[in-house]
């Protein structure tokens, strides 16, 4: 009993060395900054410089195995033809699917990338992953790639990053129930769209 004692005023004792003085706030811990660079190798801002993808014999553009150099663009959705586009360095506003070789993309990830540019420059990128893919994998993923999430979402499939120039987001059953997406963007990309839906919806009135 008296050891058992001895041990707890001691604790105490370490307790009381290690608390603040009194009236003196404790500080507060904060989480590191997220870091919102880049996605998949695609780092925001900077110019979209990969080759347009190769088509097979039949003239359509082949897979994503099939290509020598990935990522890849598409002018048109794969596995389609070519369209007549410029390509994402002469592009004043465009959006670009990318093919990715399947050892450069996350288990669950799909092949197929979508990408924003603004004059040639990364605005956007946005992966979706396949109902197959584990919720506990890409968080712990994503976690490891952008730190902890700075948001709170209400709902426990959404996870939100902010910076002052970026965003992240990750959106569990969207586009399609048991889907996900991941999306990094700029903030003025994300402004630039919200101008947008607002003055569609106000002109659907």
């Amino acid at each position: 009993m008296e050891s058992s004692r001895a041990i707890t005023i001691a604790a105490l004792i370490l307790l009381a060395a290690c608390s603040p003085p009194s009236g003196t706030p404790a500080p507060v811990q904060r989480s590191p900054e997220p870091v919102l660079v880049d996605l998949l190798g695609l780092n925001l801002g900077q110019p979209l410089d990969v080759p347009q993808c190769g088509t097979g014999k039949d003239g359509y553009y082949a897979a994503a195995y099939e290509q020598e150099t990935t990522p890849c663009w598409l002018s048109s959705s794969w596995p389609s033809k070519p369209d007549k586009r410029k390509p994402p360095s002469e592009a004043e506003e465009d959006q670009y699917d990318l093919l990715f070789g399947d050892k450069q993309i996350p288990p669950g990830a799909e092949n197929e990338v979508s990408v924003s540019v603004w004059h040639g420059l990364i605005q956007q990128v946005e992966v979706r992953m396949s109902k197959y893919h584990s919720y506990e994998s890409t968080r712990d993923l994503l976690i490891d790639k952008f730190g902890l999430p700075n948001v709170d979402e209400s709902e426990r499939d959404t996870w939100h990053w902010v910076t002052d120039s970026a965003e992240a987001l990750y959106l569990g059953n969207s586009p399609d129930p048991g889907q996900a997406v991941v999306i990094l963007t700029t903030k003025s990309c994300y402004a630039h769209q919200e101008a947008e839906r607002k003055a569609q919806n106000a002109s659907s009135f």
